[in-house]
């Protein structure tokens, strides 16, 4: 079975994935930026759980932000969540609850085993929990503002009638 594309369709849909697509340079730049202003003055051998935990602190940002966008998209697209962000539905806040929860249970958890790799691989002793608990959920939260950020974007492409999906 072959599959012919409208070339009108492909357009369209290749410049919304060339839109979404431009995100990802924003995030290399921000990276850049991260360690120009902050790692690079660091050095991460005297604290060397941060080898561990950033790795997976990304992992978890980009599992938590594509649960909420594949959900938000989708539920713009069937209508049980209204393109707001006050006086939505409870669909809406039931996401955005869920997601601010698996947030923290993920902080905990990622924190723990942490610690758990750190003292087998690198000694450190579970002092240490408090500052890799620091780290892991102040990281975190700043993924809950791009979880608005996220929600923004979705509520302003569907409204100029972008395909949320």
């Amino acid at each position: 079975m072959t599959f012919k594309m409208d070339s009108k369709v492909f357009s369209k849909t290749f410049k919304e994935s060339l839109a979404a697509y431009t995100f990802d340079v924003g995030g290399i730049f921000a990276g850049f930026t991260f360690y120009l202003l902050v790692i690079s003055k660091l050095d991460s051998f005297q604290v060397p759980w941060i080898i561990a935990v950033y790795p997976t602190i990304l992992s978890a940002k980009g599992t938590v932000g594509g649960l909420l966008s594949g959900r938000l998209s989708t539920a713009l697209h069937v209508g049980t969540i209204y393109p707001r962000f006050l006086n939505n539905t409870k669909a809406f806040y039931k996401l955005f609850d869920a997601v601010a929860f698996i947030n923290f249970e993920t902080c905990i958890a990622m924190s723990l085993i942490s610690l758990v790799f750190g003292s087998l691989f690198w000694g450190i002793s579970p002092s240490n929990f408090s500052e890799i608990l620091f780290v892991v959920i102040a990281t975190m939260a700043l993924g809950l503002t791009i979880s608005l950020l996220t929600m923004f974007v979705a509520f302003t492409s569907f409204k100029k009638g972008l395909d949320p999906d």
